[in-house]
């Protein structure tokens, strides 16, 4: 299993939180997108690759095109809370979903 994916649908990164801070919301959901729509090029084919070299196969669930549209249509304000120290607050959303399942 992979987590691919999960800090470019849920604001993981630590330059998302720059984007916040320069532009608010409309700033931080542009980057995002940004990462998301090169996600395909830069990063799956590498993982894919350095992955099937060591004769493993991967599944990437936070690529799931359902979850993606769905996580879409959350307000961005409910995916990240900058606010709170790194670590905490971003992928908050994901964070607080994983600690109700016991994941922690």
């Amino acid at each position: 299993m992979s987590g691919l994916g999960a800090d470019e649908i849920f604001g993981g990164y630590s330059r998302y939180r720059v984007a916040f801070l320069r532009g608010g919301f409309d700033e931080l959901h542009k980057e995002m997108s940004f990462d998301l729509n090169r996600l395909w090029i830069r990063n799956l084919g590498r993982d894919d690759r350095c992955i099937t070299a060591n004769s493993k196969e991967v599944r990437f669930p936070f690529l799931n095109r359902e979850l993606i549209e769905y996580v879409a249509t959350i307000k961005p304000e409910l995916l990240t809370n900058f606010n709170m120290p790194r670590g905490t607050g971003d992928k908050i959303l994901l964070r607080s979903i994983a600690e109700q399942l016991g994941l922690e």
